[in-house]
């Protein structure tokens, strides 16, 4: 039995090459500003959130009203996958997994003064 296929015409958009600009000297000085700012907030959340969790840990109870607080405890296990592979199947096998296996990549913006 012959199949058949149906084509489905659509519309591609045409690319459009992004117009080259200057990275300007304030826009870098704003990401290190915001930067610095991000870390002094990170640290005040730390900071106010251990008090909580000692607080808690201590048998503290939470103020009533809108917001609530509680521990959460989970755990995770994590297996070394190369040493149960080199175990359980050879140092070849595991070799050749490596060499097959395409590394992830990350693109990160630095910036620095």
């Amino acid at each position: 039995m012959a199949s058949a296929h149906k084509s489905i015409p659509f519309a591609v958009p045409p690319q459009v090459s992004p117009k080259i600009q200057t990275v300007t000297q304030d826009k870098l000085a704003l990401i290190i500003t915001l930067r610095h700012e991000i870390e002094q907030l990170e640290q005040q959340l730390g900071e106010a959130q251990t008090d909580v969790k000692y607080a808690l840990e201590s048998g503290a109870e939470v103020e009533a009203g809108l917001f609530r607080a509680s521990l959460k405890i989970s755990s995770r296990k994590n297996v070394s996958w190369k040493s149960v592979c080199e175990r359980e199947l050879g140092d070849d096998y595991t070799k050749r997994v490596l060499a097959a296996t395409k590394p992830d990549q990350y693109v990160h913006l630095v910036v620095t003064a």
